[in-house]
């Protein structure tokens, strides 16, 4: 096969088409844990084999492909679902929502959505408030859409109310005790359902499958071929590319000399060549990147990115053009990738070796690449044979 699956992680209002997964000639490197079938629902052998699913939550492409049964998949979806109408921030009724909208109150949710709450809080504290789940009225003030920039006033009056520490959660209430705040679980909610989905699997005796939640990725077991998956981190190239080529192909057709067709024989999207490709099996794989939606501010010539940083509310300025995060569940590769790109190479490889479960590529804005963290996951992705790839230790 010629196409891969790219880790590129996007927040719940970036939609984009997920890439399908390849296998790779490498042997298998070894797991964090055998996968075995539970004693319970395994599924009769002649209605297992591979499968796929295309879905549509949490306002972006899901993509799951498993050696299981329609059965199984069918549960996928409706588990997602459940989540959904759980942690989503804008679906009227939803635990979030709930939260947002009781005006400073405790509010009763679920036990499942205060145990996530409080695992992000968790994260906000670890990465030092840069992950930061009230940041939402904050993110609102810059429409990517429309091209928009917010004043500093603006800037100022919304950072009065970002501050993880006004959040707390017990075993099934959660309170934000500033009226005007709000959370999102956005950050890390896909990498923990892509947790969830897989242990379902898992539980009806699936061994081999490959799930990607709006670039959220887990690769359990090994692919069709028999070997173990292939997820391609996204090149930054490949956007400036496409953006380069959108706006050349614009002002041809404007050209009053007319359209040269041969110029624009070219519209659709080009096969993208990832930055690099790495051997995955029974690991989560997520990237962050400052490429994905962005916009050019054409009164000062600036290019801002989606990835704020939390204490000045604006696009931090890192030297990081993407992190990706290989750990062993997806909800830590989610909680800590944005958090990477906003601390710069050199503080979050020192970051990411602390973590005792998890490594990172890092790709720098001048193309250079670094490697850091758990050298057996490093070893097992085969990180460590990128090109280029500097290993920071």
């Amino acid at each position: 096969m010629n196409d891969y699956a790219s880790s590129s992680n996007t927040d719940s209002n970036e939609s984009h088409r997920v890439p399908r997964p390849f296998s790779a000639d490498a042997p298998s490197p070894s797991s964090m844990r055998a996968l075995q079938p539970s004693s319970t629902d395994v599924p009769h052998p002649e209605e297992t084999q591979w499968r796929e699913r295309w879905f549509h939550a949490f306002d972006t492409e899901c993509f799951v492909k498993a050696r299981a049964t329609e059965h199984d998949l069918d549960q996928v979806v409706s588990l997602c679902a459940r989540y959904e109408r759980l942690l989503s921030h804008t679906l009227p009724g939803s635990d979030i929502w709930a939260v947002n909208h009781a005006e400073g109150r405790r509010t009763k949710v679920d036990p499942e959505t205060a145990a996530l709450v409080r695992e992000a809080l968790r994260y906000c504290s670890k990465s030092s408030g840069l992950f930061d789940i009230t940041l939402a009225p904050l993110a609102r003030l810059w429409n990517f859409h429309a091209a928009h920039a917010p004043s500093e006033g603006d800037i100022a009056r919304a950072l009065r109310h970002v501050g993880w520490q006004r959040v707390d959660a017990t075993e099934d209430t959660v309170i934000v005790t500033d009226p005007e705040a709000e959370i999102t679980l956005g950050g890390i909610a896909k990498g923990y359902i892509a947790d969830r989905v897989r242990d379902l699997l898992v539980d009806q005796g699936v061994r081999d499958a490959f799930i990607s939640l709006g670039g959220n990725v887990v690769a359990m077991g090994r692919s069709p071929h028999g070997r173990p998956w292939n997820i391609g981190v996204r090149s930054p190239d490949f956007h400036r590319d496409q953006e380069r080529e959108r706006i050349e192909n614009e002002a041809i057709a404007r050209s009053p000399h007319g359209i040269d067709k041969r110029a624009l024989r070219d519209l659709g999207r080009r096969p993208e060549k990832p930055a690099c490709v790495l051997t995955c099996s029974n690991l989560s794989v997520v990237t962050s990147g400052i490429y994905e939606r962005c916009f050019l501010n054409k009164a000062t010539g600036t290019v801002h990115h989606h990835i704020l940083d939390p204490k000045t509310g604006r696009p931090c300025e890192s030297d990081l053009a993407s992190a990706t995060v290989l750990s062993r569940t997806s909800t830590e590769g989610d909680g800590l990738s944005t958090a990477l790109i906003i601390m710069g190479c050199d503080r979050a490889a020192a970051f990411i070796r602390e973590q005792t479960d998890a490594a990172a590529l890092f790709i720098r804005r001048d193309g250079s690449a670094a490697v850091a963290g758990n050298e057996e996951i490093l070893k097992e992705t085969h990180a460590i044979e990128i090109a280029g790839a500097e290993i920071v230790k």
